[in-house]
């Protein structure tokens, strides 16, 4: 079923389209509250599709995220949605992680649950995605647990694979600021750049 998925998506982004906007207020109905960080309303909006054992992914996690979310989100100008985008050929362990970051949310540890898996890259196994859940004291572990095992996820990570082949995503991590699509991990200067544009507006 993967290596179909993959064969569709490979067809689907040498097709290519533009549908940022519209993707992310989709999206918005879909993915679940835990996945947005700030207020739905502010003026930009900000959407990242990413790869949990992208390393460099996890070092704008760990850098620029951070700018961003003190100079933007907490002041109410921007709006984060994260969208799983897991490049299961060359990372077996990121649909997992992508499971295990769903199955946090379900018990308002996702954002926790960000921070550990992109802190511990090297680690990603079931075994090491339920002591992280344990460490961030996510109350019910057997809910966890279970939730990590099935198949409650799947389809959901699936179909955030196909919106972002559809929206033009090549690689992760790739951003959408409205509609205004940046490829890679840049520097927190270029997104405040695009961020202050469309504010001063």
């Amino acid at each position: 079923m993967k290596k179909l998925l993959l064969l569709f998506l490979t067809l689907v982004i040498l097709s290519g389209c533009s549908a940022a906007r519209e993707i992310y207020h989709d999206d918005l109905g879909a993915v679940v509250d835990s996945h947005v960080l700030g207020d739905v309303t502010a003026p930009v909006q900000i959407v990242e599709y990413t790869d949990f054992e992208c390393n460099f992914c996890a070092n704008f996690h760990n850098d620029t995220f951070r700018k961003i979310k003190t100079n933007y989100i907490s002041t109410g100008k921007a709006s984060f949605v994260i969208i799983d985008f897991p490049l299961i050929s060359v990372h077996k362990n990121a649909f997992d992680a992508a499971k295990a970051s769903y199955c946090a949310g379900d018990q308002d540890r996702y954002w926790e649950m960000l921070d550990k898996i992109f802190g511990n890259q090297g680690n990603l196994r079931i075994k090491n995605l339920i002591e992280y859940a344990e460490q961030i004291e996510v109350k019910n572990m057997v809910r966890f647990e279970d939730c990590l095992r099935s198949d409650k996820y799947d389809k959901v990570i699936e179909r955030n694979l196909v919106k972002g082949a559809n929206a033009g995503v090549k690689g992760p991590p790739t951003f959408f600021i409205n509609d205004v699509q940046i490829d890679g991990a840049q520097s927190f200067e270029l997104f405040a750049e695009k961020i202050d544009k469309i504010v001063n507006q």
